[in-house]
């Protein structure tokens, strides 16, 4: 019994190692569009405000180029004045991030749903943000 607990812990102190886990595990949600969160106790407080732009490519059509959505998210610490707006993007590159910081927190865009149809609008309340959360 012993020598299969020392196993186990072996073998989930190694996968982290091996999965890439070397700094804080994110926590990951999802947020409707309009909606608020607190996190960590209340010291972080995420709210989705909207969509921006959304030219992913509908997943009934075969694109040359996978498209972008930007998401606006607004961030309020406790203890610090004022919010700040993030612009994170499905497609990230250097001038589309898909993630940012504040205070000690960075909040990376990890999806967005429901997937774009050639034949169908989606309209702004429908959209779902999968976020990560972590903190420095």
């Amino acid at each position: 019994m012993r020598r299969s607990l020392v196993a186990l812990l072996f073998v989930l102190l190694t996968a982290g190692v091996v999965c890439g886990q070397t700094g804080p595990a994110a926590h990951e949600f999802e947020l409707k569009a309009g909606q608020s969160v607190n996190h960590d106790g209340g010291r972080l407080r995420i709210r989705f405000v909207r969509v921006a732009s959304d030219s992913r490519c509908p997943v009934d059509v075969e694109c040359v180029w996978a498209g972008n959505a930007e998401v606006i998210l607004e961030l309020r610490v406790k203890g610090q004045r004022g919010t700040k707006t993030l612009r994170l993007n499905t497609n990230a590159g250097p001038e589309r991030p898909n993630e940012g910081s504040y205070g000690r927190y960075t909040l990376k865009l990890a999806g967005l749903a429901p997937p774009r149809r050639s034949r169908q609008e989606i309209k702004p309340r429908q959209y779902t943000a999968t976020l990560q959360v972590t903190k420095d």
